[in-house]
């Protein structure tokens, strides 16, 4: 059964007592997510570069993007760190976020997601599917948004796959390194863990040509006094973030070892993530590219109604 974000009236009303909507001024609250490119945003505010562009922001962490998502409708988030997926689910729950840039775009030779297979597997490449491969992946997100995108773009026969739905990554993760899954859909740095234990990995996104992960502001800050300028302050802001990781990756290993974006494990021999310029974070994902998250999602019966692409960006 398919796991979609909806929540019970019990469920809604737990969390409007826990999360009473803030009043008056106060900073602009963005919920983030343990992946490697929310380091874009905390670089951003923990050298001044918000502050020096007069934006008041704060970054709140969650483990999940259920919390993440529960925290937003409850009215204690300005905005999320999250993925085009979450953004159309969150808005068809009765958010209204708009997408004001882009913190990953896939370029080649800098991958997101991968496919790793188990260390005890014999396959050597994605030809090599009989019998069916028993891959770990999440249904209803974005990774079953790549999977099916690797599928399609690599003319593979879903028949020679066996998805399994596993949510939690670290779960996921632990059953390819034990040989309980021949395969899974990873997330960096995971993905990169998963390798330096003896998984190989088979197939990245990097050719996908598509923004995977964003920053969402809910249309209600945009709307209020000095809104308008918010986007593009923070754009602005978030690529000098970028221009310095990419210039000194290096000084950046320990402060995502801290914020738990990295396993210290990685921590000596792992390639930093560079940013593709081009793309982010100020060119916001193209019309194109939301159509197809939208009839992806459509098909899969996680939207109730046709999303306003028109209107989702700023």
């Amino acid at each position: 059964m398919r796991q979609l974000f909806r929540l019970t009236a019990a469920t809604l009303l737990a969390v409007c007592f826990l999360f009473q909507p803030r009043t008056g001024e106060a900073a602009i609250r963005i919920g983030l997510l343990p992946a490697a490119d929310t380091l874009l945003l905390i670089v951003a505010k923990e050298e001044g570069l918000f502050a020096a562009r007069n934006l008041d922001v704060e970054l709140v962490p969650f483990m999940s993007s259920l919390e993440q998502g529960t925290a937003l409708l409850a009215g204690r988030l300005d905005g999320t760190f999250t993925d085009i997926v979450r953004v159309l689910l969150l808005n068809d729950a009765g958010a209204d976020q708009k997408i004001v840039a882009t913190t990953f775009h896939t370029s080649p030779g800098n991958r997101y997601f991968g496919l790793a297979v188990s260390p005890r597997s014999r396959r050597t490449s994605l030809a090599d599917t009989s019998p069916a491969m028993e891959t770990g992946i999440s249904t209803a997100t974005i990774i079953e948004y790549v999977y099916e995108r690797m599928l399609l773009t690599q003319g593979l026969d879903p028949n020679l796959f066996r998805p399994v739905s596993l949510d939690k990554i670290p779960i996921r993760l632990q059953m390819l390194l034990s040989g309980k899954l021949e395969a899974a859909i990873l997330p960096e740095p995971h993905l990169s863990l998963a390798e330096r234990r003896g998984a190989k990995v088979l197939w990245d996104d990097g050719e996908l040509n598509s923004a995977l992960a964003v920053v969402a502001l809910n249309a209600e800050i945009l709307g209020g006094p000095g809104g308008a300028a918010v986007p593009e302050a923070l754009r602005d802001a978030l690529t000098e973030a970028a221009r310095r990781i990419n210039a000194d990756p290096a000084k950046y290993r320990a402060l995502m070892v801290e914020k738990k974006l990295l396993p210290s494990a990685l921590a000596d021999d792992y390639r930093m993530m560079s940013f593709d310029m081009r793309f982010v974070p100020k060119t916001l994902p193209s019309p194109e590219h939301l159509q197809d998250y939208s009839d992806w999602m459509r098909e899969h019966g996680l939207l109730k109604r046709p999303p306003a692409l028109s209107d989702l960006l700023r």
